[in-house]
């Protein structure tokens, strides 16, 4: 099973961002829930590696409680172990890449931006978790999907999903889909 986290904040970006993509319960990010609870993603704050070095933004490791999250949903993605291992380690394959803040423009001028992927060396949160799902297989859009133009909206249709306010989250763990 493959669990992503969609996180909303009470930061100015992390509104803005909703407001922009049009995201349900003001959600702007998502990451990969890690089997130790800690959080895999493409974000502007400092992480670490798989080493525990520091990484000053994007593609990194975090505490599952950093960015002061008010509202999280987890979405859990159907897979076999051979699907879910290519998933994580396509994710940590790309530990240390930059956050892409040139992707973002994408939302604001979706029909005068355009990026090739393939030449692209960082990534946004959402394009991080579509480009792993895609990899390993799993992708939830039939028929293939833009990476430049996916949100966490988009990422949130799959079969399951489970809504906690973060005051009763455990710090590692979590609620799964029974």
């Amino acid at each position: 099973m493959i669990r992503l986290r969609f996180r909303a904040s009470n930061a100015a970006y992390s509104w803005g961002l909703a407001k922009i993509m049009r995201s349900p319960e003001q959600i702007s990010h998502v990451d990969i829930v890690m089997q130790d609870g800690r959080l895999l993603g493409a974000h502007i704050e400092p992480g670490v590696d798989l080493d525990g070095n520091p990484i000053e933004s994007g593609v990194a490791i975090r505490n599952w409680d950093y960015g002061n999250p008010v509202r999280t949903m987890d979405v859990l993605y159907p897979a076999s172990p051979d699907r879910e291992r290519a998933f994580h380690q396509t994710a940590c394959a790309c530990i240390g890449l930059p956050f892409d803040w040139t992707a973002l423009f994408y939302f604001l001028m979706p029909y005068g931006y355009h990026r090739d992927r393939d030449k692209c060396k960082g990534f946004f949160c959402s394009e991080l978790m579509a480009f792993c799902l895609d990899k390993a297989g799993v992708s939830p859009f039939h028929g293939g999907f833009d990476q430049e133009a996916v949100t966490p909206r988009d990422l949130m249709t799959p079969v399951c999903t489970i809504w906690e306010p973060v005051l009763s989250y455990p710090q590692a763990g979590g609620f799964w889909c029974r």
